[in-house]
């Protein structure tokens, strides 16, 4: 006999519902569906399976509409050993379908046996069915996307950093001084004429001003000299001016201004005789020379600089001076000359 096994898989329908409906729940109405052939008494089988789901608080569909389909699949010809359960689900559509052993019954025992196995499945499986399922969790994240170039760029930044904060690097030297557009300069110089052998001192107080490439000056000028021979001495001194284009090149500690100047004014020569009979003479006379100087300027700081300037010119037009009736200068002819002094940014 096989009914072991049709309780066995009723008690396993059993504990498989009883692990995993929650909650317990069952039709209220559940419609039959058997094959059209005559291979069972269906209205028997019918009556049977309601006594099982009256048992259980169900029943079966009259004119209302069901809660549950339950369709028998059973061969119609032979002797079938087991029969196919579809349930559906009338609100959601979804099915699930067992197989139910029939064992070696016959008659009526089959029916009841088929009836039995029916009520067992519906109470394991509609649980199932009537709750809706878990919604399917979301998909995992795509994983990250790497960026090559820039993942690069970052390290070989981060390496120069590194190798920037590991090697020293020099202080920057500071920007230097804007060169003075305008001078107030300081000189004092001394003259020699070769020709004459005699010699004058200048005292020069000017302004010179830059321009692109060359540096203009003028200069007031006070000077005094002398003379000497065998018959006496003579005295120099005058008032000028001088204008002075030189061509400049200025560098951070020093500057240079090399150029044309030319110095006009008016001299006084006074002679002091010495030898006896002799008689003093006082010439005055308009003074013209053309040098050509260099001033070198080095700075001592942000205002001031140390002025040297060498020169070399002649006199174009001066004084004879006689004492005695002979000569004993002439402001005339080859000068050389060498000036120090300042220069100070106003």
């Amino acid at each position: 006999m096989r009914a072991p096994g049709l309780i066995a898989c009723v008690l396993v329908l059993g504990v498989a519902s009883g692990a995993r409906a929650q909650p317990r729940a069952l039709p209220e109405r559940a419609q039959l569906l058997v094959p059209t052939c005559r291979a069972l008494p269906w209205a028997t089988l019918a009556r049977a399976l309601e006594v099982e789901l009256r048992t259980m608080g169900s029943g079966l569909a009259g004119a209302e509409p069901p809660d549950l389909r339950v369709a028998l699949d059973l061969p119609c010809e032979g002797d079938p050993t087991e029969a196919r359960v579809t349930l559906v689900h009338v609100a959601s559509g979804r099915t699930h379908t067992d197989l139910l052993p029939l064992g070696d019954r016959r008659g009526l025992d089959r029916v009841r046996t088929i009836a039995v196995g029916i009520s067992e499945i519906v109470r394991a499986r509609y649980p199932q069915l009537a709750t809706a399922p878990p919604p399917p969790e979301p998909p995992p994240p795509p994983p990250p996307v790497v960026d090559v170039g820039r993942f690069r760029t970052e390290i070989e930044a981060a390496a120069r950093a590194a190798v920037a904060l590991a090697v020293p690097r020099p202080e920057p030297e500071p920007p230097p001084p804007p060169r003075p557009s305008g001078l107030v300069d300081l000189t004092f110089g001394v003259n020699g004429y070769p020709a004459a052998s005699n010699a004058s001192a200048e005292l020069r107080v000017g302004y010179s001003l830059q321009a692109p490439a060359v540096r203009l000056a003028i200069d007031g000028i006070v000077t005094g000299g002398w003379g000497s021979d065998a018959v006496g001495e003579v005295a120099l001194g005058g008032l000028g001016l001088g204008l002075a284009l030189r061509f400049s090149h200025d560098e951070p500690g020093w500057a240079i201004a090399a150029g044309l100047r030319v110095d006009g004014g008016w001299a006084r020569a006074s002679g002091l005789p010495t030898a006896p009979g002799a008689r003093s003479t006082t010439l005055d006379g308009a003074h013209i020379a053309a040098v050509i100087d260099a001033r070198v300027r080095f700075r001592l700081d942000e205002r001031v600089w140390f002025v040297l300037q060498p020169e070399a010119g002649a006199a174009l037009v001066g004084l004879d001076v006689g004492a005695g009736g002979r000569r004993v200068t002439a402001q005339i002819g080859p000068r050389l000359g060498l000036s120090v002094g300042a220069s100070i940014a106003p």
